[in-house]
């Protein structure tokens, strides 16, 4: 049988005591001193942002194959990334249409990128129009996320970045 640990008036204060100092110092580790004034200053909170939802679409995205589909005039090429040469980590977007289509010329095409949620950037209306043979080629797609960028040079809104690309479209 186990006996109720008697504490005198004494220990009780002092453990009351030492509890209240670790309490006191843990809590005041790692925090900079503030004045009264600054800590009654309320604390702006963020609200969501385009930018914030855009992020959470990300997330969801669904997955990449380790093909991208090029259309051209009706004709449906499925291009394996991993066949094509390619220089570290990304590859120009429209070596995957000279690979489908080798003797066509892009000069005289206009472009629509597809993501795997089926997002393409002529469906927002700051993007409608679709991209030439000059615009994409400063474009670059990962070869592991299908995610396209451009270089930093190229001043086009953030819609024609599309994520997770799953086909790519040329049309007169």
């Amino acid at each position: 049988m186990t006996r109720p640990l008697v504490c005198s008036n004494g220990a009780r204060r002092q453990a009351s005591f030492a509890l209240l100092i670790l309490l006191a110092s843990s809590s005041a580790c790692g925090r900079e001193r503030t004045t009264p004034a600054a800590a009654s200053a309320p604390v702006p909170v963020a609200s969501p942002t385009a930018e914030a939802a855009h992020h959470r679409h990300e997330l969801s995205l669904p997955p990449v194959g380790p093909e991208v589909t090029v259309v051209f005039e009706g004709q449906r090429v499925d291009i394996a990334i991993a066949s094509l040469p390619h220089a570290g980590s990304e590859l120009p977007i429209l070596q995957l249409f000279h690979a489908a289509f080798p003797n066509q010329d892009t000069a005289a095409l206009r472009f629509d990128v597809f993501g795997s949620d089926g997002f393409h950037p002529s469906s927002r209306p700051p993007c409608a129009r679709r991209l030439g043979a000059v615009e994409l080629a400063d474009a670059r797609l990962d070869i592991v996320t299908h995610d396209m960028r451009f270089a930093e040079s190229v001043q086009l809104p953030r819609c024609y970045h599309v994520r997770a690309v799953v086909r790519l479209e040329g049309n007169r």
